[in-house]
């Protein structure tokens, strides 16, 4: 008899186990513990759940958390709207159906007062002792700081070839996604939207076009605009590399005996440089890397004048390819030449300078004298004064007052003819 009720209690004892363990395992909840989103923009919280197959949920409320028993704080109730706090109304929509075990939460237009609160879904009046809901919280995080876009470019930069640069950022709101754009730069954009994990989604852009050799060193930009109003840039700058191009200032000259040829080249990376000279065995050549983004090489070729020079070849390679130009010499200057040049330069700003002061000299003599003789003239009379060369003093007149009979013996005494 005692062995019957043990093995009573055992059953019993294991039927509640499994009752409870069988309810534990139907009920889950599926939500990220914390989610990142920006002020004036919005969240999309993922949120599903499993139970019982005997039970049909009609309904989701979402609460804020609360350690003050008996505080149910509600942040969305499609029953009850006019429980939900004030900084939640009107911002909160449920996205999924209870049917299909979505909890989904959209909340618009984040707010700073939403920030390090802890909100939870609950399903239908499901008791706590059944499934406690609150367990499965997530934590809101804004910001009013956008963060930096992600940008990479392709690893391979060559003149000619395809360049695709990508633009990249993650944000939470999939109905207002942030806009990506390069400003200035040419080529075809295409854009991109997918959903990541724990309720993120990417907005990816790129642009692509031809790589020439001015591109090398530029920077692309990319700009993010949120609906928030929120910006942020960044940068990558481009590598191309290109084969040698032999640039005009390249030349070969003789002077006072000595032939000198430079040849400068383009090209990244830094060619080679090889010369065809002309044939004497005392030649000296000279490389110089000019620190103009260090792709600019000089090569420099010094030796005696011959009587027979020939053209010179300078020949430029790279990994890229090669470019070559034939330069002949063109006869400089020679010290006396030179000597004489500067000479004559300096003569001539001298009498420029002689012819200036002249200039200057006689223009204040006219003026002054211009000014001394109408100051002299002192007569009564409704007449103009104007001078008998007006070259002399351009633009001068005066307006006098002069009788009838101190006309005659006056005004003609000045050296002016009087218009009446």
């Amino acid at each position: 008899m005692i062995t019957l009720r043990k093995h009573v209690f055992l059953c019993y004892t294991l039927r509640v186990v499994w009752c409870v363990l069988v309810v534990a395992e139907e009920w889950t909840v599926t939500i990220p513990n914390q989610i990142s989103g920006l002020k004036g923009s919005c969240i999309l919280i993922p949120c599903s759940f499993t139970h019982p197959s005997t039970y049909n949920p009609t309904n989701v409320t979402w609460y804020q958390y609360s350690k003050l028993p008996g505080k149910y704080p509600v942040v969305f109730s499609r029953t009850k709207p006019g429980d939900i706090i004030e900084h939640y109304s009107g911002r909160t929509e449920l996205v999924g159906r209870a049917s299909d075990g979505d909890c989904s939460l959209m909340i618009n237009g984040m707010i700073l007062e939403h920030n390090g609160e802890d909100i939870y879904p609950w399903v239908d009046e499901v008791s706590k002792s059944v499934f406690a809901f609150f367990q499965w919280r997530v934590t809101l995080e804004v910001t009013d700081t956008a963060p930096r876009p992600q940008l990479s470019v392709s690893e391979e930069q060559r003149e000619g070839g395809n360049i695709t640069v990508s633009c990249a950022v993650l944000h939470t709101c999939p109905s207002s996604p942030p806009s990506l754009s390069f400003g200035d730069q040419r080529g075809v954009v295409q854009g991109y939207h997918t959903e990541e994990i724990q309720g993120r989604w990417r907005v990816l852009s790129t642009i692509s076009f031809v790589a020439r050799a001015e591109d090398h060193e530029k920077v692309v930009a990319c700009n993010v605009t949120h609906p928030g109003g929120q910006t942020a840039a960044g940068e990558v700058v481009l590598d191309v590399s290109y084969a040698p191009a032999i640039l005009p200032l390249s030349f070969c000259s003789v002077n006072d005996g000595e032939a000198r040829c430079e040849c400068v080249v383009d090209s990244h990376p830094v060619a080679q440089i090889i010369w065809t000279p002309w044939s004497i065995q005392d030649n000296q050549t000279h490389n110089i890397t000019d620190l103009l983004n260090w792709r600019i090489l000089r090569s420099i070729l010094i030796g005696p004048k011959v009587d027979d020079m020939g053209d010179v070849l300078c020949n430029s390679t790279n990994e890229h390819g090669s470019a070559f130009l034939k330069l002949p010499f063109i006869a400089g200057e020679t010290s006396a030449q030179r000597s004489l040049f500067y000479g004559g330069v300096v003569g001539a700003l001298l009498l420029v300078l002689s012819f200036a002061s002249f200039l200057f000299w006689r223009f204040y003599s006219t003026k002054r004298d211009c000014r001394v003789a109408l100051e002299e003239v002192e007569l009564k009379g409704a007449l103009q004064v104007i001078h008998n060369d007006p070259t002399d003093c351009p633009g001068n007149t005066l307006t006098l007052m002069v009788s009838d009979e101190d006309f005659h013996s006056n005004v003609y005494d000045t050296g002016y003819r009087v218009q009446v």
